[in-house]
């Protein structure tokens, strides 16, 4: 018996063929043994060639016994505009294919065959590498595949509907609303339907369709009250929902949920069809809408959701559960109603879903495990703001957020957050963002504190830094690293401080070492101090002094981005904020430095081309020792030098001079590198007088060559048999010392310590 074809239908096409279809059709035809293939019409931009394939059947009989013949017509359509760039489509030519029985096939649109759904992914990508011999093959291989049941390459699942012709998107969080239908969570008893309430997130209109978002399910009656007392209040006011674009959508799903495994890919595209639709799937959608449109009238805006739920034999590739949803849209305008019934054949649409984002769904996508654990920011500004955001987008959101600074106008340059906070506080916009990001999930761990960074220090937030992993320090601000320098704190914290430099050319990224030692100001000066071997550091030190000659107890720590004085363009303050949190990241359990300081560089360069390099610096831990007010802190390895010089001079005494930085803000001496005794030095066994002989050359020297950061901070000489404090002679020095220091136009304190076989002596005079 012959077979009812579609093509029958077509007309003959009698235009012209470019070189490219020209070509196709002689190869498709040697490769079927056609000497002249037949050209139809399918509409004004599109040929359709009928051809029959051959299809190697099993041997044993088709899968669940689905009509694939051995010989099956088909449809090849080109664009006549745009091939070989977009790739052809393939149409069983059958009127009586089972196209229900099958999955990878498209929803069929405008009455015609169901397209095939030939590869995973985008076929015009497949076919820019394939010629349309290739093509050809891949049909014949899809009908094999069909006959014997190897379509679906998921395992145990069930292969949902493919759409092809959707109108817009549908976005809800899948689970919810499949466990709504598996419990038969119905607003009123007996029946298989739901409300939500949806926001309307893209309009409809002649170039775009409408998108809906799933705010949340209206479950049981108590919710469906508080639902209808929210639609008086819009009734009474017209800046209420509807100017928020929220709209109610129904949930429908059949009653007895028996599977079926029926695909349909013949969509109702209006009313009447969707009843047929209801039908064939046994959901009844009428009792459903005359809900909807009863006197409570939930309509707010014409386009109404309506989420249909399919159960499934299995279940569904990529979900958690056997429900697949076909989402539509019903188009109703108030002249379409009446007592609560649709009279009209109004316009039916389907739209294809998109999962909501979680937390879990963006680790996952980032590949992100969350060993951070808890962590604290200080600074919402352009740096803060990209490196919170980047560990949200990651799914990191354990995140309390502390400034009490506010978006101006100008921060949008560079901040991670757009015009719509402008006037709000930094800490509070930046976790608004983060919540709307995953509107779905509850962030428990996610806090803002509209304060400055001292306060989470004072009174009962003090306490509350016993509960953070980790404390992130992104501001400019010398006042907060002062203020950490001093604070004690006793609980097992990570500290860490990021912040750019050399006009944002330098970012910087600083950590702790175990028990703070060393700490960020710590790291801060021995970075600083690596301009004795990093060329880099030696000229930035260089150029920062030169624009700025004022007098300071520390160079600047970092670019302040909040200044709309300040040139810096925002893929730069992006990129050093990227590498920050990859390093971040990936140190979450210090797993390079172990208890050691860390200090992480990024360089950009753009003047010659664009550059970026890394480096990173192991630190040990700093010798501290406290005299009265004052700390001192030695460099790792002073301690060393010293005993060993002391050795080398025995029996008599030796010295030198240190070098260094004094912060008399914080009342801490930073000692970075030991000057040995000039050459004019005399000494005994229980006497040493330093020379001078190119001692004030060495030290501009350093002076220089460190943009004056590095210079003269104090005295060290050797006591080998005694006393381990200041001598007669060691206090008439201090003395001249401390009146000479007290000349200077920035005095400093007289520092001296003492060396001896029993360790360091510092003696800090004022």
């Amino acid at each position: 018996m012959a077979l009812k074809l579609y093509s029958n239908s077509l007309k003959p096409y009698e235009g012209g063929l470019s070189k490219y279809v020209h070509a196709s059709l002689l190869v498709i035809g040697r490769l079927l043994g056609k000497r002249k293939l037949k050209v139809y019409e399918w509409d004004e931009n599109h040929i359709a060639i009928p051809v029959t394939i051959n299809v190697e059947l099993p041997p044993r009989g088709n899968y669940s016994g689905i009509d694939i013949k051995k010989k099956e017509p088909i449809l090849i359509v080109f664009d006549i505009n745009c091939y070989p760039r977009k790739a052809p489509k393939a149409f069983s030519d059958r009127l009586d294919f089972p196209k229900d029985a099958l999955s990878h096939l498209y929803v069929a649109k405008d009455d015609r065959p169901a397209p095939l759904c030939l590869i995973r992914g985008s076929i015009d990508e497949w076919f820019a590498e394939k010629e349309i011999g290739d093509y050809v093959l891949q049909i014949q291989s899809w009908f094999s595949d069909a006959a014997s049941g190897a379509l679906v390459e998921d395992g145990n699942q069930f292969d949902p509907i493919r759409l092809e012709g959707y109108r817009g998107t549908s976005i809800y969080k899948y689970k919810e609303i499949a466990d709504v239908v598996n419990s038969n969570q119905s607003i009123m008893e007996g029946q298989n339907f739901a409300l939500a309430l949806f926001l309307e997130t893209e309009k409809e209109t002649d170039n775009s369709f409408p998108s809906f978002k799933m705010m949340k399910v209206i479950p049981n009656a108590d919710e469906f009250k508080k639902a209808v007392e929210l639609l008086k209040q819009v009734s009474d006011s017209k800046n209420g929902l509807v100017d928020k674009n929220l709209q109610f959508g129904l949930i429908v799903w059949n009653k007895e949920l028996k599977p079926t495994s029926d695909y349909f890919v013949n969509l109702p595209r209006n009313f009447n069809e969707l009843i047929e639709f209801g039908k064939k799937t046994n959901i009844d959608f009428l009792s459903g809408l005359f809900f909807y449109f009863s006197p409570h009238s939930l309509k707010l805006i014409d386009n109404i959701p309506v989420l249909a739920g399919i159960k499934r034999s299995k279940k569904i590739i990529g979900y958690n559960s056997d429900i697949e949803f076909v989402n539509f849209y019903i188009t109703v305008k108030d002249a379409d109603l009446k007592d609560g019934t649709i009279v009209n054949n109004v316009p039916v649409s389907f739209q294809m879903h998109n999962e909501p984002l979680s937390v879990e769904k963006a680790k996952e996508i980032s590949n992100y495990d969350n060993q951070l654990g808890n962590v604290l920011i200080f600074g919402a500004g352009a740096l803060g703001s990209k490196v919170i955001m980047n560990f949200a987008r990651g799914g990191h959101t354990d995140i309390t957020i502390v400034d009490g600074d506010k978006l101006s106008p100008h921060n949008l340059v560079r901040h991670a957050l757009l015009s719509g906070q402008i006037g709000k506080s930094k800490s509070v916009a930046v976790k608004a963002a983060i919540s709307e990001l995953y509107r779905h999930d509850t962030l428990p761990n996610l806090v803002s504190r509209n304060i400055d960074g001292e306060e989470m220090f004072i009174g009962e937030n003090r306490k509350s830094i016993a509960q953070f992993n980790w404390l992130f320090d992104f501001t400019a601000s010398k006042r907060l690293q002062n203020f950490l320098a001093r604070e004690t704190i006793s609980e097992p914290i990570n500290i860490c401080k990021g912040s750019l430099m050399n006009e944002g050319k330098l970012g910087v990224l600083l950590v702790e070492g175990k028990n703070r030692n060393p700490r960020v100001d710590d790291l801060q000066i021995l970075l600083y101090d690596l301009y004795k071997r990093e060329k880099f550091v030696s000229e930035y030190l260089q150029t920062e002094f030169e624009k700025s000659k004022d007098e300071k107890s520390l160079v600047s720590v970092g670019v302040g981005c909040n200044s709309e004085t300040t040139i810096l363009a925002d893929e730069i303050v992006s990129l050093h904020a990227a590498a920050f949190c990859n390093v971040i990241k990936k140190e979450a359990h210090r797993s390079t430095f172990s208890d050691n300081g860390f200090i992480y560089l990024t360089s950009i360069t753009t003047e010659h081309g664009f550059k970026v390099e890394s480096h990173s610096f192991q630190v040990s831990s700093l010798i501290v020792m406290k005299c009265g007010d004052w700390e001192i802190r030695f460099k790792s390895n002073i301690p060393e030098i010293l005993k060993s010089e002391m050795g080398k001079a025995l029996p008599h005494e030796t010295g030198g001079v240190f070098i260094g930085i004094i912060n008399k803000k914080t009342k801490c001496i930073y000692v970075t590198d030991v000057l040995l005794a000039p050459l004019d030095s005399e000494a005994n066994e229980v006497c040493f007088f330093r020379g001078v002989e190119g001692l004030p050359e060495e030290i501009d020297k350093i002076k220089k060559m460190s943009g004056q950061t590095f210079g003269y901070i104090g005295e060290w000489h050797s006591h080998p048999f005694g006393p381990m404090g200041l001598s007669n002679v060691d206090m008439r020095t201090v003395k001249k010392f401390l009146n000479e220091f007290r000349q200077l136009q920035n005095p400093i304190p007289v520092f001296i310590t003492i060396v001896t076989p029993y360790g360091l002596h510092p003696f800090v005079i004022e």
